[in-house]
């Protein structure tokens, strides 16, 4: 058999069926396989976790972070306070106090000079090395800092 006989024997048995079904079938195969290769993809970066092939992000302690990797702002923010009285067994965070990741509400960046929700589209643009967290609205005000103009619940 040739090609232009395999050609013409398709053609005849595609003449039968509806023009509207073939365009469905050929968009359901094309989104089928998308998704299909989407979960290969996530299979293969969940499989490469921890082994530094295929991280797409990964986790600094900043708890570890100097105060002079810190900027002038938030580094003068970061040195302890005199601490308020409070009732015995609460503790109190002096304000300004730069937080972990963990306890943060609230991130800057360490050259900045607005501070952000973590759920803003701008602290998703800080890099994570270069984030800066506080754990109240007033230890980022204390450190300088102003609040994002584009993050809503600011």
């Amino acid at each position: 058999m040739t090609i232009a006989q395999m050609r013409e024997r398709s053609n005849m048995a595609l003449a039968g069926v509806p023009k509207d079904l073939l365009l469905v079938l050929i968009v359901l195969l094309a989104s089928s396989a998308s998704f299909g290769l989407g979960m290969l993809a996530d299979r293969e970066m969940q499989a490469g976790k921890g082994t530094g092939k295929n991280d797409g992000f990964w986790i600094e302690d900043v708890s570890t972070t100097s105060a002079a990797m810190l900027p002038a702002a938030a580094a003068a923010a970061s040195v302890p306070k005199a601490e308020a009285k409070a009732p015995a067994g609460i503790p109190v965070v002096p304000a300004g106090t730069v937080v972990t990741p963990k306890e943060g509400k609230y991130v800057a960046s360490k050259t900045g000079k607005k501070y952000y929700l973590p759920s803003c589209s701008g602290a998703n643009r800080i890099k994570e090395a270069n984030r800066v967290w506080f754990a109240t609205l007033e230890a980022a005000q204390a450190a300088g800092l102003t609040p994002a103009a584009n993050c809503p619940g600011l």
